[in-house]
């Protein structure tokens, strides 16, 4: 799913929601209505809007005449959206945000990369391009990294370095490109993770602990398909599920699943499951699945409906 803004200047922009199937190929395109934000100058076609991957909040920043405006966007009524803040750069040339919330934007008139400021107003100047540039600076695009780390003393506000990791193994997950390794150092780790595009979790052995305190940490619950059959498909909380529904391939490894605090069922749930692999391929190598939690209904190690996994060492 990705959003786009389009229009002609003086005319604020609509915007557009564009899907894409699983292939990458377009599937549909809707207009969700025009941008309008109470308070801005001017909104003109030319933002760029990106999406923050700490808070989940879409941008978009557009020119004004005082200085680029920021606008959170409301996807369900664009009309509706918020400004934000002002910033002091002109001729905003592109928008983007890095996996650690940082905002870049690029300015026309000077050439320069600066830092934003999307909430509180301001920007600063981050790099001179100007002796690399002979044109302007028109957009900007932040790529996903290929790897990231997850430790417990890292902080999902740093960029997901091995110096600087994340802390939660989702937040690895939301923030790695589709077909990337999120790295999971030692330590006990107190969620549940989701994961919904391809991706390789790879522990550092059974010293990598996935253990939810209790089932409120479980929130994440998930129709069971044709198990049993249609009335009576059961639903399964996973500690950690691969939910890819167009097959694409999860590997899960070197890691141990504790589900021994979770002793009363997560909301919605009639089983438990250690690993639940749904509508997606993949292997589960080297994992330990401990404690199966003593609640009615039930619970399990590995889970797969309609899916094709290799074996368990």
């Amino acid at each position: 799913m990705v959003y786009a803004p389009v229009g002609s200047c003086p005319e604020s922009p609509k915007l557009l929601q564009i899907k894409l199937d699983g292939a990458g190929n377009l599937s549909n395109i809707i207009s969700l209505g025009v941008i309008a934000a109470s308070g801005a100058e001017s909104m003109c076609c030319d933002g760029d809007l990106d999406k923050d991957p700490t808070t989940g909040k879409w941008y978009a920043g557009f020119w004004a005449n005082a200085g680029s405006e920021m606008v959170e966007l409301n996807l369900a009524n664009p009309g509706a959206s918020t400004l934000r803040s002002q910033s002091n750069i002109q001729w905003q040339g592109g928008f983007a945000f890095l996996s650690n919330g940082t905002a870049y934007a690029g300015c026309w008139a000077d050439k320069k990369l600066y830092t934003v400021n999307v909430t509180g107003g301001g920007s600063a100047v981050a790099y001179d391009l100007s002796a690399f540039l002979a044109g302007n600076i028109f957009g900007l695009s932040s790529v996903p990294p290929t790897e990231v780390w997850v430790a417990t003393t890292g902080n999902d506000s740093n960029p997901g370095t091995q110096a600087q990791p994340f802390a939660t193994i989702q937040h690895g997950i939301n923030i790695v490109c589709s077909g990337g390794t999120v790295h999971v150092a030692a330590g006990t780790y107190d969620e549940q993770v989701v994961i919904n595009k391809a991706t390789t979790l790879q522990g550092a052995g059974d010293t990598t602990i996935v253990k939810p305190s209790s089932a409120a940490n479980i929130t994440q619950v998930f129709n069971g398909l044709f198990w049993y059959g249609t009335p009576d498909t059961k639903n399964v909380a996973g500690i950690i599920v691969a939910n890819v529904p167009d097959g694409s391939m999860v590997t899960v490894s070197n890691l141990k699943i504790d589900e021994s605090l979770v002793t009363t069922k997560p909301t919605g749930a009639d089983y438990l499951a250690g690993v639940f692999y749904r509508e997606t391929g993949g292997t589960v190598d080297t994992v330990t699945v401990l404690g199966t939690g003593e609640w009615s209904g039930g619970g399990t190690g590995l889970m797969a409906c309609t899916c094709p996994l290799a074996p368990i060492p």
